[in-house]
């Protein structure tokens, strides 16, 4: 609506699942690095509660880790550890059977998240200096 964006407010912007399923979709793609970060745990989180996928937050979460990175990197950002978690919350819904998103977070793993992943920068293997 290119109006200037309200003041945060701890109460309207608690991560509840309302909250999740209204802007997920559309919203987490217009986040910076440091705020898509801190929405990870509890869209991880409401994924696993949710893993039929209702309302597309999942479809959403998804969506967000694919390539390609932005500038200033998103998915880049995130250390090792982080990046582990990462990897087994995509392997849970792409081998559950209660996943509504099985084919697409194989998807998304092998975009990015495995080793040798098609579209991550970086050596591969084989590859020599």
């Amino acid at each position: 609506s290119y109006e200037s964006a309200p003041p945060p407010d701890a109460k309207l912007d608690r991560p509840t699942d309302e909250y999740l399923e209204m802007y997920t979709f559309w919203g987490m793609a217009y986040l910076d690095p440091a705020s898509w970060r801190h929405y990870l745990p509890c869209l991880i989180d409401y994924s696993f509660r949710h893993m039929d996928d209702p309302r597309m937050a999942v479809e959403g979460v998804l969506h967000n880790l694919r390539p390609p990175d932005r500038d200033p990197p998103r998915l880049a950002s995130l250390n090792a550890e982080q990046e582990s978690v990462i990897v087994a919350f995509l392997e849970e819904l792409a081998f559950s059977d209660d996943s509504a998103n099985r084919e697409f977070a194989m998807q998304v793993m092998e975009e990015w998240w495995i080793p040798d992943a098609l579209y991550r920068p970086g050596k591969k293997d084989g590859d020599t200096d």
